[in-house]
């Protein structure tokens, strides 16, 4: 007779939960020779169950989108920040011109702040706007713009009230911010000879700028790193190989390159660290990559989720997220452990899909979507909003354990079950 088998697709558990009630249930379930009955399966499944959930294995799913404000199709935007002291979302929306704001707490929609570079002639090296993040206690919003300037916006107005021009020709990208010593990091990759620059956000002055030795390919994203004060930097190329990259680390006081680490196979454009180990989470172009931020060494490879623009650590939950936009399977969100540095799961997203944050608060996440027909309002581009949702009933995992298991329990309980691969 052929043994059936059981997979985690099946009842669209996550990973990481399948996991741990495959285990559970196969220790479990010897304990019940005896009792030849599916409730008897049922109970080792609920018990295995409230195990996993003990553990804060949830999984995770769309609950909420919230349309754009009105104009031209969301088909072109850079990366997001979430503000968590204020639960506040903002969006670079090149398609528009413009910052996109929402309320992470209401998930609703705010306005937007207009006034930037937009996407002139398909070019994205002179548009606008590009990082976004903010400083100052979070009175002010800092906007890179393409004109190679920062665009201060006070949020009490959500206007802009100052230009800090950073020098450049092409523009201003991405930012990061150290709030110990109130100085952001603005990076000009797209220059011929890129750069970034240290900002002071007291005085809204340039105080120096910072050269990475060996980048031949331009510069992307910055973090900062609140347990050591210091900036990361992702480096897409080292000494002209396409293939490898690096990250760099940057003393925000004196603008000192404090070491380069190479990275071998990993063209990096996202960056995030969490803060109370140590670890960088980095998007490259082929997988994702967790590194220690004090020696460079590489701790764990997440070829499930490539091509991450934007990637982001949340406190909150002690997770990273990846807005893996060129991931093999195709655009998705990925969520991935901090502490185990496991991939927990992957969510379809749409083409283009590449910014992400997450609200520490309500641990909430929140993603552009580009437009389309699948999603409820988005047919003019969205932000879709993720969370834990609850895992499905246990009772659906109470009749299918119970009816298999009770015609396989004289049988020695030769279940199968299959391991699941790793989306």
């Amino acid at each position: 007779m052929a043994i059936p088998t059981l997979t985690w697709s099946a009842f669209s558990y996550s990973r990481t939960t399948y996991l741990l009630l495959l285990n559970c249930v196969e220790m479990k379930i010897k304990r019940l020779l005896g009792l030849a009955l599916p409730c008897a399966f049922g109970l080792v499944v609920s018990t295995c169950t409230n195990q996993a959930n003990a553990a804060g294995l949830s999984n995770y799913g769309l609950i909420d989108t919230i349309p754009v404000p009105a104009g031209n199709p969301l088909q072109n935007f850079d990366v997001s920040f979430v503000d968590s002291a204020t639960g506040t979302y903002y969006l670079s929306d090149r398609a528009n011109s413009r910052v996109d704001i929402i309320n992470t707490r209401t998930d609703t929609l705010i306005g937007s702040i207009g006034g930037f570079s937009g996407f002139p002639n398909g070019n994205k090296t002179i548009g606008g706007s590009n990082g976004v993040f903010v400083v100052n206690n979070s009175s002010q919003l800092f906007a890179d713009n393409g004109d190679s300037a920062v665009k201060v916006v006070d949020l009490t107005s959500n206007t802009i009230v100052k230009s800090i021009s950073t020098g450049g020709t092409k523009r201003a990208d991405e930012g990061a911010y150290d709030s110990t010593d109130n100085i952001a990091l603005v990076i000009n990759g797209a220059d011929s000879s890129p750069f970034g620059s240290l900002i002071s956000t007291t005085s809204d002055t340039v105080t120096k700028t910072v050269t990475i030795p060996g980048a031949t390919a331009g510069l992307e994203a910055p973090t900062w790193d609140s347990a050591n004060d210091q900036f990361y930097l992702s480096v897409p190329e080292l000494n002209g190989s396409s293939t490898d990259g690096g990250v760099a680390q940057i003393d925000p006081k004196t603008g000192a390159v404090v070491n380069v680490f190479s990275l071998p196979g990993c063209s990096p454009a996202g960056i995030a660290v969490n803060p109370t180990n140590q670890q960088l989470l980095l998007g490259c172009g082929t997988e994702g990559l967790i590194v220690n931020a004090t020696n460079g060494h590489i701790i764990a490879s997440l070829p499930e989720v490539g091509g991450a623009d934007q990637v982001w650590y949340n406190p909150g939950d002690n997770h990273f997220y990846l807005g893996s936009a060129g991931s093999p399977s195709g655009p998705v969100l990925g969520i991935v452990d901090a502490s185990t540095d496991m991939l927990l799961q992957t969510i379809s997203t749409t083409p283009g899909a590449k910014a992400v944050s997450a609200d520490s608060v309500n641990n909430r996440i929140f993603v552009a979507l580009t437009p389309n027909s699948t999603v409820a309002n988005c047919t003019n581009g969205c932000v879709g909003v993720y969370a834990t949702v609850p895992e499905p009933s246990s009772i659906l995992g109470t009749l299918a354990f119970g009816a298999i298991g009770a015609g396989y329990l004289l049988k020695g309980l030769n279940i199968g079950f299959v391991q699941p691969s790793a989306t």
